[in-house]
């Protein structure tokens, strides 16, 4: 859980506890029915300004932009794809761990190649 999201849920645990509160002692002191309570308690409702399922979404929201996929994203979709033909019972971790070695094998291989060609980070 991100920093953010971890501030987030605890403001929003303070803000029901503290709205609790005052609903008690408002209830209390101006001997409010049922009905005024109910009221009083679904006008102060936080989970419905917060909304923590939204905010902890890596990335933002769905309507913003993706990120364009990186080269090495490129290159670990083809070799999966390869790989997987290749050896149709490898399980996915396997398959990750043979095109993760793969990249990191190229890329010593173009740093060992020449100066000017080094392999994206």
């Amino acid at each position: 859980m991100s920093a953010t999201s971890k501030l987030f849920k605890s403001t929003t645990k303070f803000l029901v506890d503290y709205n609790q509160e005052v609903i008690m002692k408002l209830t209390e002191a101006l001997s409010l029915s049922s009905e005024q309570v109910s009221t009083m308690t679904e006008a102060l409702k936080v989970d419905e300004i917060l909304d923590l399922k939204k905010l902890s979404r890596r990335g933002g929201s769905k309507s913003g932009a993706t990120r364009q996929p990186t080269e090495y994203n490129k290159f670990v979709q083809k070799t999966i794809k390869q790989l997987k033909s290749d050896n149709p019972t490898m399980d996915r971790k396997m398959l990750m761990k043979e095109a993760a070695a793969a990249w990191t094998a190229q890329k010593e291989e173009l740093a060992a190649g020449s100066p000017k060609k080094k392999a994206k980070k």
